[in-house]
């Protein structure tokens, strides 16, 4: 299995560095693990934008790709933003007009794409509106899953966001803390998410969101739901190194 949501000391709000985490993955006998560390308000200094707070995001280059037997992949979870689901940094541009975003991520595999900070608007948003900002914001490229989608909380059209992920052949994150920490109803909201992944053929990955280096690769909870559901194990892409390169190499933008 590869964990391809989990944090570091650069998140800010997490316990362990990148190396723990990685020899924590190598001692569970894990075959890769993903660093996904925030690129958000979270990290910077409130709603001011700095790109001197993200420095960890801009030199993921030097990671190496094998580390302590096992393959390390360079992500990060990104914030949805707004109903548009423009994606944090989208209003940021360098001094010759290109995307600062581009420059931000330029050396990730791979984004989550998550709600962190609820906005008015997205409460007060039909759910049609909903379901159309996560397909914004998971057909934007190298945004590859949608993080812990039942735990902001919104009410979104289900099927309609389902049925476009499968249609580019992106994923849903089945979050072990959302099922652990995030109360019942959210719980329930997840397995319900599961059911429709299975029953439409939709992509998902199973993952800690550990921020601490004893939570890498625990997804207890997470793998017995899914048995309870009878998931099929050909829609989980994260199984393996394999399965996973396969996923992130087959799917475009």
């Amino acid at each position: 299995m590869i964990d391809t949501h989990t944090h570091t000391i650069s998140s800010l709000h997490a316990y362990s560095t990148l190396e723990e985490n990685v020899i924590s993955a190598s001692m569970l006998g894990l075959s890769g693990i993903g660093v996904t560390d925030h690129y958000s308000s979270m990290v910077g200094h409130g709603d001011k934008y700095d790109k001197r707070d993200y420095q960890f995001l801009i030199n993921l280059k030097i990671i190496p790709r094998i580390w302590h037997d096992i393959k390390v992949y360079r992500g990060a979870e990104v914030d949805i933003v707004n109903l548009n689901g423009d994606l944090y940094g989208y209003d940021q541009l360098q001094r010759d007009g290109s995307s600062m975003n581009e420059y931000m991520l330029g050396y990730t595999d791979y984004h989550i794409v998550s709600v962190h900070r609820v906005s008015k608007e997205m409460r007060e948003a039909s759910p049609v509106q909903v379901a159309e900002m996560y397909i914004a914001a998971i057909s934007q490229n190298k945004s590859m899953i949608i993080g812990h989608i039942n735990r902001a909380g919104l009410i979104f059209d289900e099927d309609m966001v389902l049925d476009e992920v499968k249609k580019i052949g992106k994923a849903i994150e089945i979050n072990e803390s959302t099922l652990t920490q995030s109360g019942q109803d959210k719980a329930i909201a997840c397995r319900r998410i599961a059911e429709k992944c299975a029953e439409k053929g939709v992509f998902i990955s199973i993952a800690s969101d550990a921020h601490i280096s004893t939570d890498i690769g625990r997804i207890d909870t997470a793998r017995k739901m899914l048995n309870e559901i009878h998931f099929p194990e050909e829609l989980i892409i994260n199984r393996n190194v394999e399965t996973f390169d396969k996923f992130l190499n087959n799917t475009a933008g």
